[in-house]
């Protein structure tokens, strides 16, 4: 997986089920890579004097999160809290993800298994091992298996499932010879 670190999407004002429209087209997604520079100092990616650059540098992740709610999707569709455990906007390379990246998902459902983090603060659910994670293009389901033992915890196995659609059609031309 990714870094990713996560916050509240209420500390930059927000009820997290904005869109692109709102996060990338303002001064939030700024505020946004401000925080996204200061965590990769403390974690020791960048120094204090370094410019960084969210195209080139794309490591630590963002994620702001909130608690389920209704919301219209980018694709204009309904998502409906009840459908999803928490709601999740993902960043990358300084703009909203169109909906989730899957190493960032299994990262979230990670996090809302262990307590003590502001996922697992936030997750309606986190009995299950699958966590539904509601993002601007609808959800997506992450199944993950955390140990947890006396000093710590452990990612197990993590997975989710994605969709297959037709993003290509054409003819390949294959020399007879390798038809035999």
């Amino acid at each position: 997986g990714n870094i990713v670190a996560f916050v509240k999407a209420s500390a930059f004002g927000l009820h997290g089920c904005e869109l692109a429209e709102t996060i990338d087209k303002t001064t939030i997604s700024q505020k946004i890579e401000a925080l996204r520079v200061q965590v990769g100092i403390l974690l020791g990616l960048f120094r204090k004097e370094q410019q960084v650059n969210p195209q080139v540098s794309a490591l630590p992740k963002i994620t702001l999160i909130s608690e389920p709610q209704s919301y219209e999707t980018e694709l204009g569709t309904y998502n409906n809290k009840e459908d999803v455990d928490i709601v999740g906007r993902y960043m990358s390379m300084g703009k909203l993800h169109p909906s989730f990246a899957v190493s960032g998902s299994i990262c979230l459902a990670t996090a809302s298994k262990i307590s003590g983090t502001i996922p697992h603060e936030v997750a309606k659910s986190t009995q299950s091992n699958t966590i539904r994670i509601g993002h601007p293009s609808g959800s997506i389901a992450a199944e993950v298996f955390v140990e947890n033992n006396e000093s710590d915890y452990k990612l197990i196995k993590g997975g989710t499932g994605r969709t297959a659609r037709r993003i290509m059609e054409g003819t390949a031309v294959i020399p007879a010879y390798l038809i035999r």
